[in-house]
């Protein structure tokens, strides 16, 4: 097994991909598509370097027989024979020339009516560096040509974004329809058994974990919602709402929320840390985790409280300091507000809570009440820390999930774990965890014992 290692293209390998296939790019220029003939063996970053290294790597790909459990339709053929009977020429395009490539977000797409056509945008191929993740996307948009679209996605961060768009969705109904979704994880993992190199051996792990959690909407491989609990002395374990699973990983004692669907920590070393069914924990991606590497100060990290990353289109991410409050929407400036009178203890986001009905990120305060902060950002902006909203009595509350089926999850500030008992209006001690001092709990997170001992 060969991993996506640098260096120059075979050239035998180069000219048999350009026989195979018809490569051609549109010259703005010229205002006409031309044939590629030629391709920099050398220049790893040039598109059709790139086009053509992927190709290469499905030439690699061992077929099926490796034990992920999930069978599919483009380990069975071989990547590039799924691939060469579906697609046969391939338009690299400039967002000047393609409407899908403009509106931006379009990697690759096809037109059925093309017949075993593919359209690939170069600036947004440029997330997806390496081999691995180009074939990838090659083999997803190759599916679409046997008639496979995707639905609106119906759980998780996703759910949130496609049910206020007005796109088609992103995911499929579910794995065993074989989707481009079902082949893309199923082709992952098998990467991810076959795979030597330790780095592309994780890259393949995680981003099959990251779709097989978002991307269909009936869970595979026995995935089930529930909430994340860390303890005092930093141990991370699973609850149903009535058992918990320790997760195969070390103790942690960062500071840990979620971020599209997946537990991240964040350190007061200034680390970033993403935990993705590994114990070799992923490093953060994206402008906030960032930001908290970069931009603020030892003194500051020392003192990070709590963090909060925000699944709504106009809602806020916010750090949680001893002494303030930091927070964030994409390219606006950030607001900084001071807090005297708020000792905090971290904050409260529960959009389903009996508890807590209003949709508002609270601060959570040792003096047992919780403190709403603005819905709207423009609001915060002009805020102070005397214009939050205090509860009307203490809750002692400092965390709060609700998980599906099961009601209201808490934890005191003692540290202990109760179930609210609606019925009695009261919370009752949670058997699975006395003993235990609960730091901090957040929902909702799918967890598979399936995949955690893959």
């Amino acid at each position: 097994w060969a991993s996506d290692q640098a260096g120059c293209l075979p050239a035998d390998g180069v000219n048999q991909v350009l026989q195979d296939f018809n490569i051609v790019q549109w010259s703005s220029t010229e205002g006409r598509w031309d044939g590629v003939r030629r391709v920099d063996l050398c220049r790893s970053e040039d598109m059709m370097n790139r086009i053509v290294k992927s190709i290469l790597y499905m030439q690699q790909t061992p077929k099926a027989g490796v034990n992920s459990g999930l069978q599919s339709i483009v380990m069975q053929q071989g990547p590039l024979q799924f691939f060469k009977s579906r697609i046969k020429t391939i338009f690299v395009e400039t967002e000047a020339h393609s409407r899908e490539c403009l509106m931006g977000g379009v990697v690759a797409y096809v037109d059925r009516s093309e017949h075993n056509s593919m359209h690939i945008c170069p600036e947004e191929t440029k997330r997806f560096s390496t081999s691995l993740m180009m074939s990838y996307i090659l083999l997803h948009e190759a599916r679409h040509i046997d008639g496979f679209g995707h639905t609106k996605c119906e759980h998780g961060a996703l759910g949130k974004y496609d049910a206020s768009s007005m796109g088609s969705g992103g995911c499929d109904p579910d794995f065993e329809t074989q989707g481009s979704y079902g082949i893309g994880a199923a082709f992952l993992l098998d990467i991810y058994q076959a795979a030597t190199d330790p780095v592309e051996k994780q890259a393949a792990r995680s981003n099959a974990v990251i779709d097989l959690m978002q991307r269909f909407n009936k869970l595979p491989l026995g995935l089930k919602e529930g909430a994340l609990t860390q303890t005092k002395g930093g141990d991370v374990a699973f609850f149903d709402g009535e058992n918990q699973f320790p997760l195969k990983m070390s103790p942690n004692f960062g500071v840990m929320s979620s971020r599209d669907d997946a537990p991240v920590f964040f350190g007061r070393d200034g680390s970033a840390k993403t935990y993705l069914y590994s114990d070799k924990l992923a490093e953060t991606e994206g402008g906030f985790a960032k930001q908290y590497r970069t931009e603020f100060s030892e003194d500051d990290q020392n003192t990070l409280v709590d963090l909060h990353y925000s699944t709504d289109e106009q809602g806020y991410s916010c750090f949680l300091f001893e002494r303030k409050i930091h927070c964030g929407r994409g390219t606006e400036s950030d607001v900084v507000i001071s807090l005297s009178l708020i000792k905090p203890i971290g904050f409260i986001h529960n959009q389903n809570s009996v508890v807590l009905k209003e949709n508002l990120l609270y601060i959570s305060s040792a003096d047992g009440y919780v403190y709403g902060l603005p819905l709207n950002y423009e609001q915060l902006r002009r805020s102070s820390e005397s214009d939050f909203v205090k509860s009307k009595k203490p809750v002692n509350l400092a965390s709060l999930v609700t998980i599906t089926g099961k009601g209201d999850f808490a934890v005191d500030l003692t540290g202990q774990l109760s179930n609210y008992q609606k019925s009695k209006r009261k919370w009752t001690v949670v058997p699975a965890f006395k003993g235990q001092i609960i730091r901090k709990m957040i929902s909702p997170y799918l967890w598979s014992k399936q995949i955690e001992e893959l």
